[in-house]
């Protein structure tokens, strides 16, 4: 572990696509879609997960697609709409709402802060019944250094903590100076994981809230 110590945690701010939400099967389909309006071949999820971004656009200029980025994130966003609305739905993580309400009845501050649409997580977060655990959501995150940033003019950065399951939340919780945890259950595999050596690396939140309690 660095230089931060899991004992000394006041505030974690989690992320939600991959960390809390599983909501791959429903992304993949959305991004399938958009490769096939585009006259492309739909990928298997597996080979899906191995070229996944932070954002679709990310995802689709690896795929040859050269659109405005706008316009291919309000494309995405109708097909996720449009797959909810018929049947697809994300699904919490087991034992996630257990361990969050057991991290919150300790007296630590969380809250989320994410890429996806504010809408979808503050709807996903009510329909799981634990929107009233976190502090605040944020989302719609386009830069999370710059907002993990300005969230600790309210929060201390020596005791708070960003939670994610994407190389990319280790290195905006490192250029914003708070303690990086890696959950591997996500968009990113493990070994991709340990290459940026997070301060942490759980195989779920249960098994982070089992840490807390044992600090």
């Amino acid at each position: 572990m660095g230089k931060y110590k899991i004992g000394s945690l006041t505030h974690i701010i989690f992320d939600w696509s991959g960390t809390i939400s599983d909501d791959r099967k429903l992304v993949h389909e959305a991004n399938m879609r958009v490769l096939e309006s585009h006259g492309l071949k739909r990928i298997s999820y597996a080979k899906w997960l191995q070229n996944a971004d932070y954002n679709a656009v990310g995802f689709y200029r690896r795929m040859g697609i050269s659109g405005d980025a706008d316009e291919l994130v309000l494309e995405t966003i109708s097909h996720f709409n449009h797959l909810k609305e018929n049947g697809f739905a994300p699904s919490i993580y087991p034992g996630a709402e257990e361990a969050l309400r057991s991290i919150r009845s300790r007296g630590i501050d969380i809250s989320v802060l994410s890429g996806h649409p504010k809408s979808h997580v503050v709807d996903e977060a009510r329909g799981y019944g634990i929107e009233t655990l976190f502090s605040r959501i944020i989302g719609s995150v386009k830069n999370k250094s710059k907002e993990l940033l300005s969230l600790l003019r309210e929060i201390p950065s020596q005791s708070a903590a960003y939670v994610g399951d994407m190389t990319y939340d280790i290195t905006s919780a490192r250029a914003a100076g708070i303690m990086p945890i890696s959950v591997t259950t996500g968009y990113q595999n493990e070994s991709l994981l340990r290459y940026e050596n997070p301060d942490l690396l759980v195989g779920s939140i249960a098994e982070l809230d089992t840490i807390l309690r044992n600090r």
